[in-house]
């Protein structure tokens, strides 16, 4: 969060992204994530489509997410460039 007091989009895919280091069983990324089932299921389908995640089924059930090589490259580009706009030195 830069400017504000919410959440926007960038945010929330960032703090899921980043909390897949290992992966994470859905309650976890939830409560890490602070989000509601719906809100959750939304951002997993738009980073699944996007392939930057996999999920892992457990007959109808998500087990696992995990980050995808494009979603670890997308998380190093958001965490530069948010060291970017917060940093003082270079003005």
């Amino acid at each position: 969060m830069i400017i504000g007091n919410r959440r926007g989009d960038l945010d929330i895919l960032h703090e899921i992204l980043a909390s897949l280091e290992k992966g994470q069983g859905t309650t976890n990324l939830r409560y890490i994530a602070n989000l509601n089932h719906p809100q959750f299921q939304r951002y997993i389908l738009f980073l699944k489509r996007t392939h930057c995640v996999e999920v892992e089924m457990r007959g109808r059930r998500i087990h696992l997410i995990r980050r995808t090589p494009k979603g670890t490259r997308i998380l190093r580009r958001v965490n530069e460039l948010l060291e970017d706009l917060l940093s003082e030195d270079e003005r």
